[in-house]
Formats: structure tokens, C-alpha cells, sequence
């Protein structure tokens, strides 16, 4: 048990040490020449793909209503699929246009129509469940109009978090902000974060209608075709963490069938750099399959030790952890112990959720329609 410890454990350094080396590369490679533009500001289409989440909805239209920004030249775009209240579309301003949909298509096609017939210079995708800062819009235009080689730029993601085991959530992405701008600062940055993203309309690649991970296939789509991320850290939306344990395990059994179908269309070296590709490998390819199942894995070797070695130590490790499990399923009001298990609970079981989501994708769990979760 203790050498396959220290394995996980070494393991688990290398990736992360991988993802915060990733090979810096020389000045001449950067190419982040800086143009401080005087050009007058574009106009602005902010598409926003809903489904059955109109509360937060109106909220985010306020958000973008009040930009900092010339109100002009902000254009809003609703993308739903589904059922709509009867006075949603009587309420809304003149500049927000509402593409309705009975049927449920999925993001893909919804972003597609959106961007066919938008017109504005630069557009803008956020997901309808976050809300965003007053100087979002102005930020990330900044972004694009001054780097010459940027074709696509996207915000930072704050997770509120709540009295229960998906609070975790919150540490994740503080851990993901720190990993993103290491990548940036050694020119490697190759997948944005999708819950905020801008670019020029004439940048736009058009999705596959089935694809899952649109924001990955997006991004890797920028740098095939010579083009470069910015992550603009300033630029801040934020939501919820989900409901409840059951909700985020699903969610990220989503994400790892995402991954699965992305492969089929990427494949599994998509850059002609040996440098991107290794480090694709590092961020992606060991997160989705090496470190998840290394996790089970243990676990599984743990609770055998546990009991055909009569290793009282491991028993009561096993115990304590089931306990901390309950803790949480439970709600239970324990402020620390929930502290405790929401850190020791939660990264084992979403890795494990991945993990299976990537194998059940080979066994035809296949729908590109996300599981709408409350937050």
C-alpha cells in the first residue's frame, strides 16, 4: 500500500509540475507584440444560449445592460430552446433579440444560428447561469484590439461557494486561475474557460452540431488555424456551485464523455507543435485518464488492505472516510468536519466521475444535451 502511495503521490506532482514548467519558449516565439490601438470601439454581440433558467437569466441581461460600455453599440442576443414565460420577451429592452426554439438542440447549434446572423464585429458567448462585472465587455475588447496575434480571448470564473461537499469547487478554480496564467506567461495557453469568451466574428469556427466541449473545440480550432489565446483575468463572471453532490457528479461525468468525443474529432495529437502537443498530453490526456484512475485505484487497494491485512489503521482510515461522505450527502450542519470532508470527499469522487464518463461515451452514452443542474 505505502509504495502505490508514494506512486499517486509522484504522480501527481509530475502533472502538476508539468502544467506549471510546460517549456517556456523564446522571445522571438512569443510574438506578443502590443498594439495600443486608437481605433474607435466595435460593436459588441453578446450571445447567450439558455435553457429553462430564466431567473438568472434576467439578471445576466441586466448585467450586460449595464457595461461599461457604449450602450449603442452592445447588442444581446437570447438563444433559447424550450418553453418560455408568456411576458419574458414583452419585458426585455429593444437591443435584446430572443431566437426561441420549442425543440432542444443544444449549444452547438445554438451559438451557430446566433453568430449566421449576427452582424457586430466582435461577439461574445456566456453561459446563462453566471453574472458578470460592469467592466467585462470593455476589458476583453481591450484584449483583442491590443494584440495583434490574439483571435480569442476569455474571462476568469469564481465559483460562490456553499455550506456543503460542492464547495469545493471554489478551491478548483482558484487552482485553474493560477495553472492559466502560467500557461500564458510561458505562451502555451491552448484551452479557454467556456463560461465567458469573445472574439472577432470573422474568428468564429463553426461547431459540430453533436460536440460537447464546444469551448476546447473552439480554442484548439484558434490554434490550429495560427491564431493565439489571451486569458484576461480582470474580467470576472461568477456562479453558483451546483446543487448538490449527486448534480456536480454528474456534471462531471459529462465533462469526461466531452472529452472522449473531442478525441474523435481532434484527435489525439491536434497541433503541429511537439511542444503543445506534449503539453495537450500533460493538461488533458493525464488529467482525464492517468491521475482519475490512479485515485480508483487506490481506493480500491486501500479498502482490500484495510480488511485482508486486518490493518486496524486502515479500517479506521476507511471509517473516517465513509463518515465524512455521509457528513456531506447529509447536509449536516458541522462546520469543520464539513471543511475537512469537502476536500478529502469531493477530488476523489470527481475524478472517479471523469473517469466514467469517459468510458461510458465508448459504451454509447453519446448526447451532446447537457443535464440542466440547479445552482
Amino acid at each position: 500500500m505505502l509504495w502505490f502511495t508514494i506512486l499517486v503521490f509522484l504522480v501527481g506532482l509530475w502533472i502538476y509540475r508539468l502544467y506549471s514548467c510546460c517549456f517556456p519558449v523564446s522571445t522571438n516565439e512569443r510574438e506578443a507584440i502590443e498594439i495600443k490601438s486608437n481605433l474607435p470601439l466595435p460593436s459588441v454581440n453578446l450571445i447567450i444560449p439558455a435553457y429553462l433558467d430564466f431567473q438568472n437569466l434576467n439578471l445576466l441581461v441586466k448585467d450586460c445592460l449595464d457595461q461599461n460600455y457604449p450602450p449603442n453599440l452592445i447588442h444581446i442576443t437570447l438563444v433559447i430552446d424550450g418553453s418560455i414565460p408568456e411576458n419574458f420577451k414583452t419585458n426585455l429592452p429593444v437591443n435584446v433579440q430572443v431566437l426561441h426554439s420549442l425543440e432542444r438542440k443544444g449549444k452547438a447549434q445554438a451559438l451557430n444560428k446566433a453568430v449566421a446572423l449576427s452582424s457586430s464585429e466582435m461577439i461574445f458567448f456566456l453561459d446563462a447561469n453566471i453574472r458578470i462585472e460592469a467592466n467585462v465587455v470593455r476589458k476583453m475588447v481591450d484584449a483583442i484590439l491590443e494584440h495583434a496575434t490574439v483571435t480569442m480571448v476569455f474571462g476568469r470564473k469564481l465559483v460562490k461557494d456553499k455550506p456543503t461537499l460542492v464547495g469545493a469547487e471554489s478551491i478548483y478554480w482558484n487552482y485553474e486561475h493560477r495553472i492559466k496564467l502560467q500557461e500564458q506567461s510561458n505562451n502555451c495557453l491552448f484551452a479557454a474557460t467556456g463560461e465567458l469568451i469573445a472574439m472577432k466574428r470573422i474568428h468564429y469556427n463553426p461547431l459540430p452540431e453533436q460536440i460537447i466541449l464546444d469551448d476546447l473545440f473552439q480554442s484548439i480550432s484558434h490554434i490550429q488555424k495560427g491564431g493565439k489565446l489571451k486569458y484576461v483575468h480582470e474580467a470576472i463572471s461568477t456562479e453558483a456551485a451546483s446543487g448538490n453532490l449527486f448534480q456536480e457528479f454528474q456534471r462531471k461525468i459529462r465533462i469526461g464523455r466531452g472529452a472522449a468525443q473531442l478525441l474523435t474529432f481532434i484527435g489525439w495529437f491536434p497541433f503541429g507543435s511537439f511542444r503543445l502537443n506534449l503539453h495537450f498530453w500533460q493538461r488533458k490526456i493525464a488529467r482525464w485518464l492517468v491521475f482519475p484512475i490512479l485515485i480508483q485505484v487506490w481506493i480500491a487497494v486501500f479498502v482490500l488492505d484495510s480488511f485482508t491485512q486486518n490493518n486496524n489503521f486502515m479500517q479506521l482510515g476507511l471509517i473516517v472516510w465513509m463518515f465524512l461522505f455521509i457528513i456531506q450527502v447529509a447536509h449536516l450542519r458541522l462546520p469543520i468536519l464539513n471543511n475537512i470532508a469537502r476536500y478529502l470527499v469531493y477530488f476523489p469522487l470527481m475524478q472517479l466521475a471523469i473517469s466514467w464518463g469517459f468510458l461510458s461515451f465508448y459504451m454509447g452514452f453519446q448526447s451532446h444535451l447537457w443535464q440542466k443542474i440547479s445552482r
